[in-house]
């Protein structure tokens, strides 16, 4: 056997089938192994991230609740209710408020008129200051007093009607008032209100 034909022989068996089909399992299982465990890596990262997330949140829901006591939690309680119930419970309610004003300004000597005007969600910006009323409706009011007769002493009258107003039960948020004629015998008074619903739905 000479040198050649050996040589030969090495770079034929190497060729063969069998050798490339190893080569290339080998080389796949190597790329299929990486793969997989940068996958895992990255998927194990991301959860302990969010384990570090859920800690850091528990030390300071922890925190607070050291710092909230209880007497305070109730008093925050009490207040929320509290205002929850000064809000209106749908159009009926109100339709039903708005008639009871309408006796009120009655009972003074008033004609009183209304309008109800478009409603604007709580968490819009602006109007009667409130800032973000989750579930909360502001509805717009107009009401319109004027005395059928001669005004005598009507301003005083006015003022007893706003401040019925003030002291309703119901929140109302007074945004305008002109109140027309000379003197103590005024003629008019219109008002611009908010009033606080529960949003429907």
């Amino acid at each position: 056997m000479n040198l050649d034909f050996l040589q030969k022989l090495k770079a034929l068996s190497w060729a063969s089938p069998r050798t490339i089909a190893m080569g290339v399992t080998v080389v796949c299982s190597v790329v299929l192994l990486w793969w997989s465990l940068d996958l895992r890596l990255s998927l194990i990262a991301e959860a302990q991230s969010e384990m570090h997330s859920l800690f850091h949140l528990d030390q300071e829901i922890a925190f607070l609740r050291s710092g909230w006591p209880e007497a305070d939690a109730a008093i925050v309680d009490q207040r929320v209710k509290q205002a929850e119930g000064r809000l209106l419970d749908g159009y009926d309610h109100l339709g039903r408020w708005l008639m009871k004003l309408t006796e009120e300004g009655g009972a003074l000597g008033f004609n009183t008129k209304y309008r109800v005007e478009e409603k604007v969600s709580g968490s819009d910006k602006g109007g009667s200051g409130s800032q973000d009323l989750k579930g909360v409706q502001i509805v717009p009011v107009h009401l319109a007093l004027q005395v059928p007769k001669i005004p005598v002493r009507s301003f005083e009258k006015y003022m007893r009607f706003l401040r019925g107003l003030g002291e309703d039960p119901i929140r109302v948020d007074i945004q305008q008032v002109t109140i027309s004629g000379a003197g103590n015998g005024a003629q008019t008074m219109d008002l611009r209100l908010h009033v606080f619903m529960r949003e429907e739905g």
